[in-house]
């Protein structure tokens, strides 16, 4: 793989070269992907992906799994790693069996991780509700978000993002004017649940961190 790095060092520019990498790759496929989670919220609230976020997130419904799939190669071909990660347990929205997220990255050493990754949801259909899982922990949002789509125009280039994004993020973040550098998405407020696994509280409080 091209993208291997010899020095398992953080990089924010590698992270956004990355990111625009699948971005235009996505939108040329016409791979109905989302911007999500700290991407969705750095573009939207401050023009720009959080200089202080180790990697970025996207989703896409899991109707369009195979869309997804007919572009990994692709997405090697630029020299990115990527693989498909499972649920751990069967729950309320999809079997031990289904495609969880895609991870994609670059390698350190020409075998292991490297520090720039981005990941891929799959958001799952459950009643009036769409619903995925990170950290351990179950997610869930009115499905009308992932109906359509809105558009973005960011560095010359347009990004899919949920319909009534501002809404979106403010049912995930509460406030999210306010700036959070230590947030984890064990504290979204969309957390329904949790993998059996996980023992004491399902949603951590952040309401103190800055």
């Amino acid at each position: 793989m091209k993208k291997n790095v010899w020095l398992k060092r953080f990089s924010a520019k590698a992270l956004k070269e990355q990111f625009n990498e699948i971005i235009d790759l996505l939108n040329e496929k016409h791979v109905p992907y989302y911007v999500d989670c700290g991407a969705l919220l750095g573009i939207v609230r401050d023009g720009d992906l959080l200089p202080w976020d180790n990697d970025t997130d996207l989703a896409i419904n899991a109707e369009d799994t195979e869309k997804l799939t007919s572009v990994i190669e692709d997405i090697q071909k630029l020299g990115w790693s990527c693989e498909f990660a499972t649920f751990s347990e069967n729950n309320a929205f999809a079997t031990q069996q289904d495609h969880r997220v895609l991870k994609v990255y670059d390698t350190w050493l020409g075998f292991f991780k490297g520090p720039t990754r981005m990941d891929i949801f799959l958001l799952y259909p459950m009643g009036k509700y769409r619903c995925w899982s990170a950290a351990n922990r179950y997610m869930r949002v009115d499905r009308k978000y992932f109906e359509g789509a809105e558009f973005i125009d960011w560095n010359g280039r347009t990004l899919r993002v949920p319909r009534y994004f501002k809404a979106y993020l403010t049912e995930k973040y509460g406030d999210w004017s306010v700036t959070v550098k230590n947030w984890s998405c064990k504290g979204e407020l969309t957390i329904f649940g949790a993998e059996t696994k996980v023992k004491g509280p399902i949603m951590v409080d952040q309401s103190n961190k800055k």
